[in-house]
């Protein structure tokens, strides 16, 4: 720990190693989490990706809807201080189910929580670009966006490609295997990508390139080759409504995938106007939503002229 840290903390949970992710509680007894880096970085690469991190949090201050960092020094030894631990993941969460029996009252309010989340993330101009289950945290009956790690700034021009490979193959978007830089849709895809996961008993793009058949893929060779033309072949003919577990889903999951897994990122909806149709799904099913979150505070306790940059 940072050495004017150490006074701040009552108990550091460190494993083994020292690095990765622990749970602490400050002085004043309240929880949060602190974050070591990885030995594997040199000095040069941790200081700049933590200054890029810290950059994607300023952005993203004023949002309820992410895992919040609190502060961040990198001068002794690359570190972060962030909100309290979370329930879970929504992975783990949807390990606990046998899909497709998630029910729309569970699986709809955290679709509107994930849309909350990216659309503040395109409001600041943000990308996450690795947007899964893993790094979606539940917390208090909540979905919060976390793994900001791999996000990009569009307006950066010297970051926006650093994203492009982070998400996992057949949860990025169609357009990216075309080689596009990675764009404000590309989360919703994702998120819709997510949803489909929820209700559908494995993974509907897989099952599509199967559909494909070995022969679209006889010319290509490497594994690496045959995985970028699974990707790019499926993104040219992708339409979740051909699914064969498509039509036992619930209605409302039927109207909401085909707008969020549009494979032409034009017409896909916007992260608003998903969270509109969303919403509005919610009320005429009378779905229980909890109102949107209030951006979390530093800690009382922590002593604000000394913390962070």
């Amino acid at each position: 720990v940072p050495k004017d840290w150490a006074l701040r903390f009552s108990r550091i949970d460190l494993d083994g190693s020292g690095y990765g992710i622990h749970n602490a509680k400050l002085s004043c007894d309240e929880s949060c989490m602190v974050a070591f880096w990885s030995k594997g970085y040199s000095t040069f690469n941790a200081v700049r990706q933590a200054r890029h991190e810290k950059n994607v949090g300023e952005r993203l201050k004023l949002s309820g809807s992410v895992v919040h960092r609190f502060s961040t020094r990198f001068v002794d030894k690359t570190a972060f201080v962030l909100e309290e631990a979370t329930d879970s993941t929504l992975e783990a969460f949807l390990s606990e189910y046998s899909r497709p029996k998630m029910l729309l009252k569970t699986s709809l309010p955290l679709l509107i929580d994930m849309l909350r989340g990216i659309r503040d993330l395109e409001r600041s101009g943000v990308v996450h670009c690795d947007l899964t289950p893993k790094t979606i945290r539940l917390k208090g009956g909540r979905a919060l966006i976390a793994g900001l790690k791999s996000a990009i700034i569009l307006d950066d021009k010297d970051l926006r490609v650093h994203g492009k490979y982070a998400t996992p193959r057949f949860a990025q978007a169609p357009e990216l295997a075309q080689g596009e830089v990675p764009a404000a849709s590309c989360a919703v895809w994702a998120v819709g990508w997510v949803f489909a996961r929820m209700h559908m008993e494995g993974d509907p793009l897989q099952r599509a390139v199967r559909r494909l058949g070995d022969s679209t893929f006889e010319n290509v060779f490497g594994a690496e080759a045959i995985i970028e033309a699974m990707h790019t072949a499926v993104g040219e003919t992708f339409d979740i409504a051909e699914d064969p577990a498509f039509p036992d889903l619930d209605a409302a999951v039927k109207q909401l995938l085909p707008h969020l897994l549009d494979r032409n990122p034009e017409t896909r909806w916007t992260a608003e106007e998903a969270l509109q149709a969303a919403t509005e799904m919610a009320k005429s099913r009378r779905i229980r939503v909890l109102p949107e979150r209030p951006a979390p505070a530093l800690p009382a306790c922590w002593s604000q002229p000394h913390a962070g940059w």
